[in-house]
């Protein structure tokens, strides 16, 4: 029995825990949107190597110079664009070319399928470097997202916005996931049907080579201007056929990789929104 004077204090009432600051999902996108833009930079070492490739490439040709010239102004080559059609003498001359110097496969085998290769590396290199950053991003909101689920959803997404990429391009359009943390493979198709297209500059680069070295031998021919001008003038020729060959190149890989950015920026937009939610 209480003391008079000493009654029970009265329970103190239970204050219930304030709720989690709402998690603000377009600012969380931007910033993802954000860390995808910061790797545009990624691909200037990709650009570099395809430079020295195409160097490489045209030096061990242009080594080889002297002889297509040779064959050009021979008698026989002589002949050949005094008394046959402009068009049978531009096939000759194409030919020769093709022999003597480079055709559409040795670019292909020798520069177009190793460009390829440092494309598809450096990207995945990009994509392990954004997925980590993203994730890093959204874990900061979700403590319990684990990486390997976030990757995984990152490649379903992609998959679906790029359900065509696997079969135009024989890559494999899966989720490349492991405890040591790889990326989505998902887009690195991409890149490839954009580099693809390099080749198809071949045709009207040689052709515009051929073209302009026959009516040089032609008018050498005929005396309106030196052999020994026409010959420099036929090495300039291939010079400027390097530099447009490697300005194609990079054009293809600059607008390769920006499609490649642009299509996993909303990839990766469409993974932070159903983490987040």
């Amino acid at each position: 029995m209480l003391a008079a004077g000493c009654e029970k204090p009265p329970p103190i009432a239970s204050v219930p825990p304030a709720p989690p600051p709402a998690i603000d999902v377009q600012a969380r996108v931007r910033e993802a949107r954000s860390v995808v833009r910061r790797h545009a930079v990624d691909v200037e070492p990709v650009l570099d190597l395809a430079n020295r490739r195409v160097e490489e490439f045209f030096a061990a040709r242009f080594a080889r110079t002297d002889a297509f010239v040779d064959e050009l102004f021979s008698f026989r080559g002589k002949w050949r664009s005094m008394f046959w059609g402009r068009e049978d003498y531009e096939r000759w001359v194409r030919r020769a070319f093709e022999r003597r110097l480079m055709s559409e496969e040795d670019f292909e085998r020798e520069v177009l399928v190793k460009v390829r290769e440092d494309f598809s590396y450096a990207w995945g290199a990009t994509e392990n470097r954004v997925l980590a950053d993203v994730h890093t991003l959204v874990r900061s909101d979700v403590p319990k997202l684990d990486f390997e689920p976030f990757a995984a959803q990152v490649g379903r997404l992609a998959a679906d916005l790029l359900p065509g990429v696997a079969a135009d391009t024989a890559m494999n359009v899966v989720t490349l996931a492991a405890s040591e943390g790889a990326s989505t493979a998902a887009m690195s198709g991409l890149a490839l049907v954009g580099i693809g297209a390099a080749n198809s500059w071949w045709n009207f680069g040689i052709g515009l080579v051929v073209g302009v070295v026959a009516g040089i031998v032609v008018d050498a021919v005929v005396g309106e201007v030196a052999e020994d001008e026409a010959r420099m003038r036929v090495h300039a020729e291939l010079v400027l056929m390097r530099r447009r060959a490697a300005d194609e190149v990079v054009r293809v890989l600059v607008e390769a990789w920006r499609a490649h950015l642009e299509r996993q920026e909303e990839v990766i937009a469409g993974a932070v929104v159903n983490s987040l939610q």
